[in-house]
């Protein structure tokens, strides 16, 4: 989903007004890693890596960080904790970057509650949120076809919300929020990849 929001986003706006950012914990799988590096390279955007073990291994202990011993926390405890730390680093890479945090959850996970509140549901705006499933892996079917020929992904649909967000993402200086992609194992743009 992040690597679909990304293309969208980018071509909606710019390449070059993009943050990705991908936010790895330890344990992330390197396979994630590449992929988001993969993405950004063909993009041609702006991206980072922050590593958030840290920020949860300090609240949680277990870790080098330290912290207290809530070692015996929960994988959906921790996981939750993650995507809201993701979010928090997106949050503010987006005053320093000077744009909009863009939402990579579709209306599946939000209607079967596979969504994290502030966390992976938090965002400026969501171009794949009145998606089900089904419909973001089409459109990211017509977009690995567009992306393969060098043509450009145009959908009727797509074209009105973008169209608005165009004029609402003119000036960087304007905003505070974040242009990248966050979520899940990639999920957020300000682009989250786990």
């Amino acid at each position: 989903d992040s690597a679909l929001v990304a293309f969208l986003t980018a071509e909606a706006i710019g390449a070059e007004r993009l943050l990705c950012v991908s936010m790895p914990y330890r344990t992330s799988s390197s396979a994630s890693r590449t992929d988001a590096a993969d993405v950004v390279e063909r993009l041609g955007c702006a991206f980072e890596t922050i590593d958030i073990s840290p920020m949860v291994d300090g609240y949680f202990g277990g870790g080098e960080a330290g912290g207290e011993d809530r070692t015996d926390a929960s994988p959906l405890r921790r996981g939750n904790f993650m995507a809201r730390m993701r979010m928090a680093v997106l949050y503010d890479r987006s005053v320093t970057w000077g744009g909009l945090v863009v939402g990579t959850g579709n209306k599946t996970e939000s209607l079967i509650g596979y969504t994290t509140l502030f966390g992976d549901s938090a965002c400026a705006f969501n171009p794949i949120g009145a998606l089900y499933k089904s419909q973001v892996r089409q459109l990211a079917a017509a977009q690995r076809r567009a992306d393969l020929t060098g043509q450009r992904l145009h959908r009727r649909g797509c074209d009105r919300v973008f169209h608005v967000l165009r004029g609402s993402l003119t000036s960087r200086r304007n905003h505070e929020g974040n242009l990248a992609t966050p979520g899940g194992a990639t999920r957020s743009p300000v682009s989250t990849t786990s």
